[in-house]
């Protein structure tokens, strides 16, 4: 995945601390990893494991040895936030779960910060890679942990971590997105179909992640992507600002010869990153019980068969070419009546 280009930073506090392993690690290599017979604890779980039909078993625990981590931690005012992490560096390998280098990204206090734009839950994992995480901070502010995991026979190589605010007022944060947007390669504009955002429609924000250029955030209400120039679309989500909650909006996408995802929401990421594997359709709609209330219209462009017609509320936008990877989408969220 191409390193992120560098855009408009936010000054922030960084506290920096590193350690061999964490307690649980520790934890679980006493458990684990004695010689002759098995510890106390490590009998005790297999005996629960073994428990009968109604008791809950205890999860067996996995080993994990020779591992170290790096914690940089950013302490931000209220808003919502843009974070690039660059590549990690240094030799990958295989990890429980995860590739690694892999970079652990949550919020404290615990409860009050979002962390979304990845494919995983409240918290998210990026590869050796990078990427980009969205986050929200509330009222009176909040810290970012950024926890990175190696191998302890690797070096560390420290990680570039770019923050840019995203929800400035209305004028500035338009220009802030167009030139941001011109600078990496991927716009925002409009052409031919789904006119702009209207004064009724549904703010939105709306997640990419484009072939060589890895996640860029645009809001809503517009073409979003590189019509022409040939960028795949391998992964999208959607999250609406205003009226609707993010679970309120559930959305799929489409791949080559066949496959498709299921239906995601709460603004996940929905596709794939660093496979290769575009995009070559989506579907969105609104949870059954806001149905009655919203409309969603969409429409995607592709490499061959151009820009799609106007679909909506859950039906496939797909291009009249099979296997046909998209570069382009357009999503307007609208009320039935003004809200």
């Amino acid at each position: 995945m191409a390193k992120q280009k560098k855009a408009a930073s936010v000054p922030v506090k960084k506290t920096v601390t590193s350690s061999s392993a964490t307690r649980r690690e520790k934890r679980t290599e006493t458990t684990h990893q004695g010689s002759g017979a098995p510890s106390q604890a490590a009998q005790t779980i297999s005996d629960a494991s073994k428990s009968p039909i109604g008791k809950s078993p205890v999860p067996h625990i996995a080993a994990v040895s020779n591992l170290s981590a790096s914690v940089k931690v950013l302490e931000l005012g209220a808003g919502l936030y843009l974070l690039g992490l660059g590549e990690c560096g240094g030799s990958v390998t295989k990890g429980p779960g995860v590739l690694l280098p892999a970079t652990y990204v949550a919020g404290a206090p615990a409860g009050q910060i979002e962390v979304f734009g990845g494919a995983t839950g409240p918290g998210d994992w990026l590869g050796p890679e990078g990427g980009s995480i969205v986050v929200r901070i509330p009222a009176g502010g909040g810290h970012i942990w950024i926890t990175t995991y190696r191998r302890s026979d690797h070096d560390a190589v420290p990680i570039e971590i770019q923050v840019t605010r995203l929800n400035q007022s209305a004028p500035k944060a338009s220009r802030t997105a167009t030139s941001a947007a011109a600078a990496a390669g991927v716009g925002q504009s409009e052409q031919n179909g789904v006119s702009k955002a209207g004064a009724h429609e549904i703010k939105t924000e709306v997640l990419v992640h484009v072939e060589r250029l890895g996640d860029r955030l645009f809001p809503g209400g517009g073409w979003i992507g590189n019509r022409g120039q040939r960028r795949r679309i391998e992964a999208f989500g959607i999250r609406p600002l205003e009226f609707l909650s993010p679970q309120e909006i559930e959305y799929k996408a489409f791949g080559p010869q066949g496959r498709e995802t299921p239906w995601v929401t709460d603004g996940k990421l929905c596709g794939t990153r660093g496979q290769g594997m575009p995009l070559t359709g989506f579907a969105i709609r609104l949870a059954p019980h806001a149905r009655e209330n919203y409309d969603v219209y969409y429409e995607g462009a592709f490499f061959e068969g151009g820009a799609s017609p106007p679909a909506a509320n859950g039906d496939r936008c797909m291009s009249t070419k099979p296997d046909d990877p998209l570069e382009d989408i357009n999503v307007r969220l609208v009320p039935r009546k003004a809200p």
